[in-house]
């Protein structure tokens, strides 16, 4: 009777079968079916890993910040580097952490590996010394994060100088105001701000809780009604960027974006006495009643739809 022998064999591998006897018609018999299964386990992981190899670089391109405005992980300005500076120390010290940990671990499966010839290993009851060892390093590793943890708390929670430039902050549903009392101005959904000048914030809400969210220049801050939460950064990069309300805060959350435009201190001037000068020819057409009713948050805009959109 012919001998019948079964192999249970995966889909990969019965298609890896099939390659392997249009390749190798001749040899594909007797023998070289061991010497298969292990080619077909082989080329199961070399193929996982390629895959995870590309994904993995698929994923690293995708992370780059340059092509994400509202990324934490480039810096514009003096707040953010301090909290980046601490997210690549607290990186590095867990990478090390986990490449020496792993490092033992893989060392200690293919050293001390068990045979079957080997006999019962001695039983030991703790070691003092190894005890003290993995108890005051993560000591001294904690210890290391802790310190720039509590000067990054401490220099984040400052109050900025008398030269700052205090712009006050109000949430609404679903839209942000912008006083500025040292220029009597008021804005919608738009934050300007002079580079290298540390602005302070001093925010609010006119109805529920509001997340104030400056991704490249500062941390979020939760706005309170009846509660003044407080900010500062300082623009070093001039630009326009893109932020967010980060709390849910109704049904049109997902509309309540304002943009920040970071000026060279000479724009900056110019754009608030142009400021200044619509909110005279505005305020004068509106007691007139040449230009119809507006609401004083309107007076300033250009285009009075977007206050009430949060556009």
């Amino acid at each position: 009777m012919a001998e019948c022998r079964v192999f249970s064999l995966t889909p990969s591998e019965v298609k890896g079968k099939v390659l392997l006897a249009q390749a190798f018609p001749c040899d594909f018999e007797g023998s070289y079916e061991q010497d298969e299964r292990v080619m077909l386990r082989t080329a199961a992981w070399r193929s996982r890993w390629v895959t995870a190899l590309c994904l993995l670089a698929v994923g690293l391109v995708g992370c780059s910040p340059e092509h994400y405005p509202q990324t934490t992980l480039l810096p514009r300005g003096d707040f953010a580097r301090i909290a980046d500076h601490l997210l690549d120390t607290t990186v590095k010290w867990a990478l090390l952490v986990f490449v020496l940990v792993e490092g033992v671990l893989v060392y200690a499966i293919f050293r001390f590996r068990g045979k079957p010839e080997d006999p019962e290993p001695h039983q030991t009851h703790g070691n003092t010394t190894v005890e003290i060892i993995w108890t005051v390093i993560p000591a001294l590793i904690l210890a290391a994060i802790a310190v720039p943890t509590v000067r990054a708390i401490f220099q984040t929670n400052a109050t900025p100088g008398k030269d700052a430039l205090t712009i006050e902050v109000v949430g609404h549903q679903w839209w942000w105001e912008f006083r500025y009392p040292e220029y009597n101005l008021t804005t919608a959904n738009e934050l300007h701000v002079p580079v290298d000048r540390t602005v302070s914030l001093r925010m609010g809400s006119a109805d529920v809780i509001h997340s104030f969210w400056v991704p490249q220049f500062a941390a979020k801050r939760d706005v309170f009604a009846n509660r003044e939460t407080r900010l500062w950064f300082k623009a070093e990069v001039e630009g326009e960027y893109p932020a967010q309300c980060a709390e849910f805060c109704g049904i049109q959350h997902a509309r309540m974006a304002y943009r920040i435009k970071a000026q060279r201190p000479e724009e900056f001037q110019a754009w608030v006495a142009h400021m200044q000068k619509c909110s005279c020819r505005k305020s004068l057409r509106a007691r007139q009643g040449g230009g119809g009713w507006l609401p004083a948050r309107m007076l300033l805009l250009d285009t009075p739809f977007e206050a009430s959109t949060g556009n």
